[in-house]
């Protein structure tokens, strides 16, 4: 690599860049997953506490629980073994054409 060509730089530049918009976005697919988690998981918590009438109990447990999932994921997301739903998107090959072949008949007219 020399560092007169500029279409080189322009590459070196798009990937640093990319790199950098890479970690912010994990950043707040973590911080969304532990909103969203706990907020859905409190809610169903709610719900059930105004069906069996049992108080802020369940909506608390519901709290905890979508908060532990959400970290739970966070791991598995920072450990590799789970990819953000851009990448996991872009990696997946295109799925094949599923419309049968049109198929007209020959023969006499």
């Amino acid at each position: 690599m020399t560092a007169r060509d500029p279409a080189e730089r322009g590459r070196r530049a798009e990937r640093i860049r990319r790199e950098a918009w890479a970690d912010g976005s994990s950043g707040w697919i973590m911080a969304t997953e532990l909103l969203t988690g706990t907020l859905v998981w409190g809610g169903i918590g709610w719900l059930l506490d105004r069906w069996l009438q049992t108080g802020p109990w369940l909506m608390a447990v519901g709290m905890l629980l979508g908060w532990g999932a959400a970290l739970y994921l966070i791991y598995l997301r920072s450990e590799g073994r789970l990819a953000a739903p851009d990448t996991a998107r872009r990696s997946q090959p295109a799925a094949p054409d599923q419309t049968p072949p049109t198929h007209t008949p020959k023969g006499p007219r």
